[in-house]
């Protein structure tokens, strides 16, 4: 819950949520009744062009709400909220969610919303890569991601949290995997996309007048 102290005018509040995995994207499926085959079937996703299964839009949208509701918790509601889809979130993604503050009127609290998402591709060592992820095995840099500058890197100065996948005979897209939650604690450089998946508008009802 926010601490209503910190409720100034430009300022932001940001979550990391994940990271995104077929298991929670199969859950969702299931029970939304979505079971559109470019979030569960890799093999048509393929065949569409995805190189591998998207998470759902709804999934990533109802993320955002669920860190909304708790950010306001008991000290408000959320009174209103718009959206819109800008691009996809892979399994192994970590989810960032960002709230920033745009004006406040009495106990109304308005704020712009995004959900970006974070796909691992590589990490290196003096030039020399020591760990791959699936971004990067089955080709999920676009010539979209280089034009728009969202291939980024950072040195890793905190463990990180991943997606490992293995996959049986006939290997990938056409078979069954598994997958490992795995942290990499031994640092270097990573190579990341870090691109907006949503971006909306929201109000929040406070229960008490806020001091600007």
């Amino acid at each position: 819950m926010v601490d209503v102290s910190e409720i100034k005018v430009d300022k932001e509040f940001t979550k990391l949520i994940g990271p995104s995995t077929r298991s929670n994207i199969k859950e969702y499926a299931k029970a939304s009744k979505d079971r559109n085959a470019i979030h569960v079937s890799d093999d048509s996703a393929f065949a569409g062009g995805l190189h591998g299964v998207i998470q759902h839009g709804m999934l990533g949208y109802a993320i955002a709400i669920d860190f909304m509701d708790q950010w306001v918790c008991d000290v408000g509601k959320l009174k209103s909220i718009t959206s819109e889809m800008r691009a996809n979130v892979r399994p192994g993604d970590m989810m960032e969610v960002m709230l920033k503050i745009e004006s406040i009127e009495d106990k109304t609290v308005s704020c712009i919303w995004k959900l970006s998402s974070i796909t691992p591709f590589t990490i290196s060592k003096d030039d020399e890569v020591v760990k791959t992820f699936e971004a990067e095995e089955h080709e999920w840099l676009d010539k979209k991601d280089i034009e728009n500058n969202v291939i980024v890197e950072k040195e890793l100065e905190e463990p990180m949290t991943y997606v490992d996948y293995t996959w049986d005979d006939p290997g990938f897209p056409k078979g069954k995997w598994s997958e490992t939650i795995g942290t990499w604690d031994e640092g270097g450089t990573l190579k990341y996309r870090y691109r907006m998946a949503f971006q909306g508008k929201v109000e929040f009802e406070f229960n008490e007048p806020l001091d600007v």
